[in-house]
């Protein structure tokens, strides 16, 4: 091709596309990227501190209501403020969130961002959330939606339950966190891990798909595929339930429900239900329960034996036995 040709060709095709890729990146792409520098809701990163900061403040103090009162207070050594989105960056940040009741939750973090318009907060790096009844969870990141008041974290968690005398904390890891401050429900998502320490030294560690915790009170209820070891041990089920004690702060009981198996080198059983009664070390089985033990099997509308003996009690019995054994009614 000549120049000439290939300056035509140039005007003709060249410049109407180059036209339209602005067309499309102006329409398309930009809005896209103007959007995420507006996006201070939940899952957005913190914007870096840069020339476009309008005001800065330190030792700051801020406090948001709602028409039953104090929705969140916040502490922080520094802030910074976008006339671009309308935000806030914040350093070394302490929020509390006031859930229902006389609730609150302290979220502490190395800094974070607030949407001014929609109230939300998103708190990054070394976050801290503790409950006013002693839970400790620590994560990556958190995030709070003040309009739907949900806190809530998309990352690992480490969580440890309320200090109680005589006994360790209970101590959890799990990915996701989802805690509804209507409710005071909190839930750790998926992948549950967690031991205890009980007060007669009984260890007791639990897997589950998830948990679910209240910040009013101290039961943990553990959910789907739980496999539970209790000192010699081996239960699983569909959930358990740990249940404290009001007066002690002590865990009282561990409930085991749904397709419950129990194992250990003595005996095997199979019921609805499994109640572990901790000070007592007594176990009771019902719910259709069969106790095989010595090569006994034993039935009955409920079992109950002794961690420490090797006495049984059965009410309504029906058993199978070897001639020379026999059970306590």
């Amino acid at each position: 091709m000549t120049k000439r040709s290939i300056k035509k060709f140039i005007y003709r095709y060249g410049i109407p596309l180059l036209m339209l890729g602005i067309v499309i990146e102006i329409l398309v792409i930009a809005p896209q990227k103007i959007e995420k520098k507006k996006d201070l809701s939940l899952g957005a990163d913190i914007p870096k501190v840069s020339n476009s900061t309008e005001q800065v403040m330190n030792g700051v103090h801020l406090v948001e209501t709602h028409q039953n009162g104090k929705d969140w207070e916040l502490w922080a050594d520094k802030a910074f403020s976008y006339q671009e989105n309308g935000g806030w960056v914040i350093d070394k940040v302490k929020i509390r969130i006031f859930g229902s009741g006389n609730i609150y939750y302290d979220v502490t973090g190395d800094k974070g961002s607030i949407d001014t318009k929609r109230k939300n907060i998103l708190i990054d790096g070394n976050v801290q959330t503790v409950t006013s009844n002693g839970y400790l969870m620590k994560m990556s990141k958190a995030t709070y939606n003040s309009d739907e008041k949900i806190l809530q974290a998309d990352s690992d968690i480490h969580m440890y339950g309320p200090e109680i005398k005589g006994e360790s904390r209970l101590e959890l890891t799990g990915y996701g966190m989802l805690t509804d401050l209507k409710t005071n429900d909190l839930k750790i998502l998926k992948d549950i891990k967690a031991r205890k320490v009980l007060q007669k030294g009984q260890l007791v560690t639990l897997t589950s798909e998830s948990a679910t915790f209240n910040a009013t009170h101290y039961v943990a209820h553990f959910i789907n595929h739980v496999v539970s070891d209790y000192g010699a041990y081996r239960v699983t089920g569909q959930e358990a339930i740990l249940e404290v004690d009001p007066h002690y702060h002590r865990v009282n009981s561990i409930s085991v429900k749904g397709q419950v198996k129990l194992s250990d080198i003595q005996r095997w059983a199979v019921a609805d239900l499994l109640q572990i009664f901790v000070p007592e070390k007594k176990m009771v089985l019902s719910g259709a329960p069969r106790l095989i033990q010595n090569n006994n099997e034993l039935r009955g509308e409920e079992i109950t034996f002794f961690e420490e003996t090797s006495q049984i009690q059965i009410k309504k019995a029906k058993a199978k036995f070897e001639r020379g054994e026999g059970i306590i009614k």
